[in-house]
């Protein structure tokens, strides 16, 4: 419930002014809890925390289309359990922590003075502790909105992840799946 009202009162204030394009700094919260692996025909579920994160951002609007370059961190994660067949258990003994720098390139479309759609791609790079497994990235997509002001925005995308996890023995995996909602708050320098 109070991540619902400061969400209401962020997205009210940011729809006082018009969006401001150019260089912004946020801070980001991902609600992503879980990724969907399968290596060898075998179906994994990863379970972990939500995260906030820092990102960078540059964006034009001409004639109300545009594009935004992205680029943000979120901070470590600890995977707490896994599911496979059905049955989940918890991790125990040396936890493995994750951490991600994500890139992204959008398409902005203006609705209106403060609101703006967008849609576009994102690459993934991301380190593992504990453990000397890695991700290969590849390439996801994310979609959203952003309600703004001259100096502060507020916005909300749904982000799809993709990537081949490669195991501690060298296995690849034949798909890495994280998606959920992701929430920025941008302040334009």
């Amino acid at each position: 419930m109070k991540k619902l009202l400061i969400v209401s009162c962020i997205c009210i204030s940011s729809a006082l002014f018009a969006f401001q394009p150019g260089f912004s700094v946020y801070g980001l919260y991902d609600f992503t809890n879980k990724v969907d692996v399968s290596m060898s025909g075998i179906d994994f579920a990863y379970n972990y925390k939500e995260t906030p994160g820092v990102g960078l951002s540059y964006s034009e609007l001409i004639n109300d289309i545009g594009f935004s370059i992205d680029c943000a961190y979120y901070l470590d994660r600890t995977v707490d359990s896994g599911t496979a067949f059905g049955i989940t258990a918890p991790f125990s003994g040396t936890l493995v922590k994750f951490s991600q720098l994500i890139t992204q390139a959008n398409l902005l479309t203006s609705i209106s003075d403060n609101l703006i759609v967008f849609g576009g791609i994102n690459y993934t790079y991301m380190s593992f502790t504990n453990t000397s497994a890695k991700l290969e990235g590849d390439f996801g997509y994310q979609a959203g909105a952003i309600l703004g002001s001259d100096t502060l925005s507020f916005k909300l995308a749904y982000q799809l992840i993709n990537g081949k996890l490669v195991s501690e023995s060298g296995i690849s995996s034949d798909k890495f799946t994280a998606s959920g909602l992701v929430a920025s708050v941008m302040l334009t320098i």
